[in-house]
């Protein structure tokens, strides 16, 4: 039964860990990004707990049939302890005793951060910080309560320069979370989505972001991480992927768009021989019961809708000719050229300087140090810099007002940041 001494005592157990890796980061670590993302998941984390324990205790969070308060305490809680979990292994992995760790890290944080850039400057996003460490496979973590983008990439860019190529598409994630308007933009253009299909739009745009960054080695990069998936899910959909079978479309088709002609048709039929070899499937079937769906039509529909996204982000002012790779001279030019000329601009990439997270707790505040030292995209510490700042507080001064679960439940989710809730997954890539 719901015990809410109980809950306490987790929270404080995580209260006091969070502490202690404060304390260990500002008195070893000259980079105060650790620090200050552990002030701030403390501060996000502690505040997100005592609205939940004490909404449901007082009344002032309307129950829901669905998510009973363990539940939100419980996921709330898990959260929280993830991200303790990934601080501490991009702490860990740069120890001094990992060298060869610590340099591809170094190497990781300015690509993600080169990134970024092109949407900072753009004015898509405010400035950011970057934290990457080490994980099975590309992903990126939804941080509500901190401007840094925390990017997870795969062992095997110790030794192969190409695995790091995913933190182009990884970033355009963060793009869509934090972008101001991105999200209602593209539903404005986007108005009427096939059911099947409109669960994709977030790794759509990621795709088309993941162009204007890298450029065409990013669509042979994705061929090429897609090629050795089963049929199962070669030809079927989790919701929110599009289609293995044709997501590579995405890319020959935006390629075309920005310029990248020779490389747009090479893909296009190397991808086709993909296709032949996996029996040229002409359905696929949604993870939701709808039956059989023509693969044309899926096609159809990921191309045109990367088209609208790319479209927009153009009118946002994002430039479309600083892609880390360029075309291939012809369609005929050997393809895996393109990995070569991505490892030969790497050198230069990894020069790129990586802003910090920096905090002045004496203000209780947040912000994004640059290189040169200003500050930049300042907050309170806790903060996520949305509407649900304020509803939290306006709903713990008027306590007579309660709820509805269909309010608190967008407080809860944060944006995506819950593993498991009333959002399903969240927070992957």
């Amino acid at each position: 039964m719901y015990n809410p001494s109980v809950w306490k005592k987790r929270w404080q157990a995580l209260a006091d860990i969070l502490d202690e890796m404060c304390a260990v980061y500002t008195n070893v670590y000259t980079n105060p990004t650790f620090m200050a993302v552990s002030t701030s998941l403390k501060a996000f984390g502690g505040d997100q707990f005592e609205f939940f324990l004490k909404g449901f205790e007082n009344g002032r969070l309307l129950p829901s049939p669905n998510f009973p308060p363990e539940n939100i305490l419980r996921a709330t809680l898990d959260q929280v302890s993830y991200d303790i979990t990934a601080v501490q292994q991009a702490v860990d992995q740069r120890n001094s005793n990992f060298p060869a760790m610590e340099k591809a890290l170094f190497t990781a944080d300015s690509l993600a951060q080169n990134a970024l850039n092109l949407a900072v400057e753009s004015k898509l996003i405010k400035q950011t910080a970057v934290i990457t460490y080490f994980i099975k496979a590309a992903n990126i973590r939804v941080i509500p309560y901190a401007p840094v983008a925390v990017v997870g990439v795969p062992y095997t860019c110790l030794k192969t320069s190409r695995d790091y190529l995913a933190t182009a598409h990884e970033v355009g994630h963060y793009i869509y979370y934090h972008g101001e308007g991105i999200v209602t933009g593209l539903q404005n253009l986007l108005p009427s989505l096939p059911e099947w299909g409109a669960g994709w739009v977030e790794e759509i745009f990621a795709d088309v972001y993941g162009c204007l960054v890298a450029g065409p080695v990013l669509g042979l990069d994705f061929q090429d991480l897609l090629i050795d998936n089963d049929l199962e899910h070669f030809i079927g959909s989790d919701g929110h992927h599009p289609v293995d079978a044709v997501r590579p479309t995405i890319y020959t088709k935006v390629l075309k768009e920005l310029g990248f002609v020779h490389a747009a048709e090479a893909l296009k039929q190397r991808w086709q021989e993909v296709l032949l070899m996996r029996g040229n499937p002409q359905s696929f079937y949604p993870d939701d019961e709808f039956g059989a769906v023509p693969m044309d039509l899926a096609k159809e529909f990921v191309q045109e809708t990367a088209v609208t996204i790319l479209n927009y982000l153009k009118k946002q002012g994002v430039p479309t000719n600083t892609t880390w790779t360029q075309d291939l001279s012809s369609p005929k030019e050997n393809i895996d050229n393109l990995y070569q000329a991505f490892a030969d601009k790497l050198t230069d990439l990894a020069k790129t300087p990586v802003n910090k997270l920096s905090t002045e707790t004496a203000e209780n505040k947040l912000f994004v140090l640059l290189p040169d030292g200003q500050k930049r995209n300042q907050r309170i510490i806790g903060h996520t810099q949305t509407w649900r700042d304020w509803v939290k507080t306006q709903s713990q001064t008027h306590d007579k007002s309660p709820l509805p679960p269909a309010i608190w439940i967008e407080i809860f989710t944060a944006g995506g940041w819950p593993v498991k809730g009333p959002e399903g997954s969240g927070g992957g890539g």
